[in-house]
């Protein structure tokens, strides 16, 4: 994971947020995990999104195996699909959405 420091997860870090455009030959894609709790995460949030895309950082979505997605559903660019979550035929998520755990969206 790349993020401002390490000791944030129990998984390799590769550095600051700042040094992925380096290592973009190392990923397929990026996902953006982490939400917005406060102003100032949201900022944060905001940033890195708008870093990324203009960087042309290859965007995915994550989407969980337990996460039941209908047919005709159009996910935008990094959004997160969490465990339980239930997206009715035709819903739209927009890019850089997060749907958590078992929410609803109907279309």
């Amino acid at each position: 994971y790349v993020a401002d420091s390490a000791g944030v997860l129990d998984v390799p870090y590769l550095g600051a947020v700042d040094g992925l455009v380096g290592l973009r030959d190392r990923f397929d894609h990026v996902v953006v995990a982490f939400g917005a709790v406060d102003r100032r995460t949201m900022v944060r949030r905001a940033q890195l999104l708008n870093w990324l895309e203009e960087t042309g950082a290859p965007l995915k979505h994550l989407v969980s195996p337990r996460a039941v997605v209908s047919k005709g559903v159009s996910l935008g660019a990094g959004c997160v699909i969490a465990h339980g979550a239930v997206l009715s035929v035709d819903a739209t998520v927009g890019a850089f959405s997060i749907v958590n755990t078992n929410a609803a969206i109907g279309h």
